[in-house]
C-alpha cells in the first residue's frame, strides 16, 4: 500500500511539473485568443472582461444581456460559438 501511495505521488509531482512547464506558453496563447476573440464578438453586442480572466481567473462575458462567468478554456470555447454565430 505504502509503495503504491509513493507511486501515486510521484507520477502527480511529474504531471503537475510537466503542467507548470507548459501552462505557461498554453496560458499566453490562450490569453491572446480571448483578447482577439473578444474585438471580434463585439459586434454581436458580446462583452468580455478580458482583465477579469487574466486577474481574477475566470472571465466575465455578457452576451445579448445575459452575464456568464467562465474560466479561460471555457470562455475561448464560447467567445468562438459567438463568433461563429450568423
Amino acid at each position: 500500500m505504502i509503495a503504491l501511495l509513493y507511486v501515486y505521488m510521484e507520477c502527480f509531482m511529474y504531471q503537475s511539473e510537466l503542467e507548470s512547464q507548459l501552462s505557461t506558453p498554453f496560458t499566453q496563447w490562450l490569453e491572446e485568443q480571448i483578447r482577439i476573440l473578444s474585438v471580434e464578438t463585439l459586434k454581436s453586442e458580446t462583452i468580455t472582461c478580458t482583465a477579469c480572466g487574466e486577474i481574477a481567473g475566470s472571465y466575465i462575458i455578457d452576451y445579448h444581456g445575459t452575464t456568464y462567468r467562465f474560466p479561460a478554456t471555457q470562455a475561448y470555447a464560447f467567445l468562438q460559438f459567438v463568433a461563429s454565430q450568423p
